[in-house]
């Protein structure tokens, strides 16, 4: 693509090591049915060979940037990404991860002036097996209800408009997980107007580095989600008037309950030690 065109998507990928997982990412793009895109590569600290793979990428394709920072964690990675991007949609995908042919395509056909969100299907894969673990419908009813407590979307399976994301602030940077449940809850606080899609456009690996999960953090980061989903969140400038004062705080131990459920639930299927939970309930 010519720089000159402005692209439809702008995709931020942070990326910190493991550079030829990259490589199956930045091949999904280039295989989109939309052409008319934008990859924005983010080195965030790399100690090996990623930045040089990741040059080797942009000068290939006119469509690819990088930019290199350090390491201060996704969060910060994908707000340096979208402070760079051209397009009015953006779409957050880890360098591990891929998307489906029609994603981008899918996405954007329903996107419009009127729309801030549009929402698909992403699917976990473990191995050469694939697992439905993830999003595999669409959800129902109330979002704001349902975010208040749990995580709906997988990140790399949606897109959000480049304005809607900066008025709300971005990705909170002192989460080191659930960044992106946190930026869904204040999408849907604010009255967005979303669109689902009902189809798998995403896929998200679980190797053993996504397996290695630190979930003592994981459990404070997600409490503190589920808390500002039980009250008023001061981020939120223009809350719809339904959402302004959050779901109701005596709603917040049974959520808090789920939540911790299953992650313990998580920990003992992957036979990891539940002491982190343990210790984070504690505190």
């Amino acid at each position: 693509m010519d720089r000159t065109i402005m692209p439809q998507v702008s995709i931020v990928i942070p990326v910190h090591n493991q550079p030829m997982l990259i490589l199956e990412a930045v091949a999904s793009l280039k295989a989109q049915s939309v052409a008319d895109w934008e990859a924005i590569l983010v080195d965030d600290g790399s100690t090996d060979e990623t930045p040089a793979v990741l040059e080797n990428l942009a000068s290939q394709d006119a469509r690819i940037s990088l930019w290199l920072q350090t390491q201060q964690g996704a969060a910060a990675a994908r707000n340096t990404g979208a402070a760079k991007a051209k397009a009015d949609w953006l779409l957050f995908l880890d360098s591990d991860d891929w998307l489906a042919p029609n994603a981008l395509g899918s996405l954007l056909r329903v996107a419009g002036q009127d729309v801030h969100l549009v929402h698909a299907l992403g699917l976990r894969v473990c191995g050469s097996r694939s697992q439905d673990r993830s999003q595999v419908h669409l959800p129902r009813g109330d979002l704001f209800h349902r975010l208040a407590s749990t995580a709906t979307f997988m990140v790399h399976a949606c897109i959000l408009k480049n304005s809607t994301f900066h008025e709300l602030g971005g990705f909170d940077e002192t989460l080191m997980g659930c960044a992106d449940w946190d930026l869904w809850q204040r999408v849907i606080r604010s009255g967005a107007r979303c669109r689902g899609v009902d189809e798998i456009v995403a896929f998200y690996r679980q190797n053993e580095a996504s397996l290695s999960t630190n979930y003592e953090q994981e459990l404070r980061d997600g409490l503190i989600v589920i808390a500002r989903g039980h009250g008023p969140d001061p981020r939120v400038l223009r809350p719809h008037p339904g959402y302004a004062e959050g779901i109701s705080l005596a709603e917040f131990p049974a959520a808090a309950y789920r939540f911790v459920s299953w992650l313990a639930g998580v920990a003992i299927a992957r036979e990891h030690s539940v002491e982190g939970i343990v210790r984070g309930m504690q505190a």
